[in-house]
């Protein structure tokens, strides 16, 4: 039996096409736990990263964000000389003892109401925002350390739709929203702090609980934003109107 941990993935091009790298890096990655040995390699479109000496963390969620930071120092200063967008994404880790554990993936939990997927696509046909709400949803949900500023967009763009506002959103305009789909504030404290630091170049770390917070806050206004929508088509022709 080894030590010796791989996580392995793929990388590609905005056309999903494999990229033109041919790398090997290897050193040390500090931790609080001590150093831990790794090597990165990259072969065109896939990615392995192996710890010789055993996993950076016991956590199985945290051995995928580890290596992520790790790899994304990589693939990160290629973008930058080549002026190319790259898409990384790490599929399993082959742990010590044999075992293939796939990379985890972001869900949020359930809230009530529940949407109507049905419902949903319509008004995305009739209310362009909402298809923009949404679509920053889910890129919060693809990537999680940008969470923050994709969830908090999601909902400025449904208070700017139930507002009417197509400039700045004013006080009055967050008041409309809270008031029209019986949120407040307070239900959305946690995500407007962090994503205010994210949006200002402030990286702050958050935890487990927090993202799962964020998840469920962002999923819960969508799902009252949709039914409210659903039951005020005055809504729709001002939203049509503002997307000609």
């Amino acid at each position: 039996m080894t030590d010796r941990v791989l996580v392995c993935g793929t990388i590609s091009l905005s056309n999903r096409q494999p990229p033109d790298i041919y790398t090997m890096s290897s050193g040390r990655l500090p931790l609080e736990e001590g150093d831990k040995r790794f090597k990165c390699t990259i072969l065109g479109g896939s990615i392995v990263v192996e710890y010789p000496d055993g996993a950076p963390t016991d956590d199985e969620d945290d051995i995928f964000r580890v290596t992520r930071h790790l790899v994304d120092n990589t693939i990160l200063s290629t973008v930058v000389t080549d002026g190319i967008g790259l898409s990384c994404m790490l599929d399993y880790c082959l742990t010590d003892s044999g075992e293939v554990v796939l990379a985890p993936y972001d869900k949020a939990p359930a809230i009530e109401p529940q949407v109507d997927r049905a419902t949903a696509t319509d008004l995305m046909g009739v209310v362009p925002n909402l298809r923009y709400a949404i679509r920053d949803f889910n890129q919060g949900l693809l990537h999680r350390e940008d969470s923050p500023l994709y969830f908090y967009r999601a909902i400025e763009a449904l208070a700017r739709i139930i507002s009417k506002s197509d400039s700045e959103l004013t006080s009055g305009d967050w008041s409309r929203l809270h008031e029209s789909l019986g949120t407040s504030r307070e239900q959305i404290n946690v995500l407007w702090k962090i994503s205010k630091s994210h949006r200002h170049g402030n990286r702050v770390p958050f935890s487990k609980e927090q993202h799962l917070e964020m998840m469920s806050s962002t999923r819960r206004f969508l799902a009252l934003a949709i039914a409210y929508l659903d039951k005020h088509p005055e809504l729709h022709a001002h939203q049509r109107k503002t997307a000609e």
